[in-house]
């Protein structure tokens, strides 16, 4: 059984997410749409593509074919700034898109962190 249009695009998302280790709930911050918004449309629960779309395409033939782009636009990491190439940097810019703005409050003076010994204290870890 031929997959539909929705399918093919969804199972080219997942497959985009997984070779640059993003999460589905990374995309759904960028987006500014809810977990299930994504989860939904990439486990075919929602429509991707519209069905008169679809129809067509089947009606005439076509089939749709997702290539990356070749342009010079940058992808974003999920606090909105391109990915760097180094895998650590690219990770926390992705998973924890408020970091650049705790770093700038940081530098600012704004120091609400907790010193690694007082942690290690706390939970009686040795340094």
């Amino acid at each position: 059984m031929a997959m539909t249009a929705s399918e093919t695009i969804a199972e080219a998302i997942k497959r985009e997410l997984e070779s640059n280790g993003l999460s589905q709930g990374s995309v759904a911050r960028a987006l500014s749409v809810t977990p299930g918004a994504v989860w939904q449309s990439l486990n075919g629960k929602r429509k991707l593509v519209p069905d008169l779309t679809e129809k067509m395409l089947e009606h005439l033939g076509l089939e749709l074919t997702i290539t990356p782009r070749q342009d010079d636009t940058p992808r974003l990491t999920a606090a909105g700034v391109p990915f760097t190439g180094d895998e650590e940097t690219d990770w926390w810019l992705e998973n924890q898109p408020d970091i650049l703005e705790r770093v700038a409050q940081h530098r600012e003076g704004e120091n609400n962190l907790v010193p690694i010994a007082d942690i290690a204290k706390r939970y009686g870890v040795k340094l």
